[in-house]
């Protein structure tokens, strides 16, 4: 009887690494179709999305190359925003959008019900300290929301068969670059590989190299959901903190339980390092060493 329960629990495993398998093949195909399809569509001359790039260079209503009215932006009390900064500004109204496919069912609507609670609780002066992991991780969601929109895309970027336009033969120009926030513009590695966009939404040159460079080495849904999961109650916290505009490396902090498990995908970003400090030394809390967390 152990025997028998031994080879089925075998039997069990290799079935689930011969799916993994299929699944993982199923998503390159995927992202090659996906590659080809844009490939083509840049060939016969018509424009790939995104189609509309809004900007501002001012805080006045303005039109863009299109024609299209781009919105004035209502600065927000914590915002560093840069007059002498051209940004991209979002084509919708989504950075108080909760979307998340990996979330279960019902915690988006949760969680938007949960800011509006949050927020009632701040304006009549009594936050509560429970609040606090919850809205870290759905500030995280705005963060990278916002960086989405600072390289000019939107929520059709984040299908599951997208492929990033910076490895397309979609040309780039360079009033587009321009208005990509510096630490945001594209390496050399995000043009030529193919990868999902949302890779490109993290602030640090190297670690986006290093996410793109693993490819199907790493599960890119385990570290969107440690790091966005609001829904999650992970006790080590591999998660991180947002102080400030979202495309500057110098706004973001890592936890420690970020580190323990994700070291990897920040080797060498030093700056990250530096920034993930600072904010705790803020706190006074003891520095975070790389080579002690490994």
């Amino acid at each position: 009887m152990a025997d028998w329960a031994l080879s089925h629990h075998g039997q069990d495993k290799q079935q689930a690494k011969d799916h993994e398998k299929i699944e993982r093949r199923k998503r390159q195909n995927r992202i090659n179709q996906r590659t080809y399809r844009l490939h083509r569509k840049a060939k016969s001359g018509k424009p790939s999305a995104p189609t509309r790039w809004k900007f501002i260079g001012s805080l006045t209503d303005q039109d863009d190359e299109h024609g299209h009215l781009v919105p004035t932006p209502k600065p927000r009390a914590s915002s560093n925003l840069s007059l002498d900064k051209p940004l991209v500004y979002p084509q919708m109204d989504s950075l108080d959008i909760i979307a998340c496919d990996l979330a279960p069912t019902g915690a988006c609507e949760r969680a938007t019900q949960f800011k509006k609670y949050a927020y009632q609780c701040y304006i009549t002066g009594s936050p509560k300290s429970d609040h606090l992991l919850t809205l870290i991780k759905i500030n995280v969601h705005r963060a990278l929301v916002e960086n989405m929109a600072a390289l000019g895309m939107d929520m059709n970027w984040m299908n599951p068969d997208a492929v990033s336009p910076f490895c397309t033969s979609q040309p780039w120009t360079s009033t587009v670059n321009a208005l990509i926030p510096a630490q945001l513009q594209p390496t050399n590695l995000q043009c030529t590989v193919p990868h999902h966009p949302w890779l490109d939404f993290f602030p640090h040159p190297r670690m986006r190299d290093r996410l793109i460079a693993a490819g199907d080495g790493f599960d890119d849904e385990r570290l969107c959901t440690d790091i966005m999961g609001f829904w999650n109650d992970e006790k080590d916290n591999p998660g991180v903190v947002i102080w400030g505009n979202p495309w500057e490396v110098e706004n973001w902090e890592l936890s420690e339980g970020f580190l323990r498990k994700w070291g990897w995908a920040v080797k060498g970003c030093t700056e990250l390092i530096k920034s993930t400090n600072y904010w705790r030394a803020r706190r006074g809390e003891k520095r975070l060493l790389m080579h002690a967390l490994q």
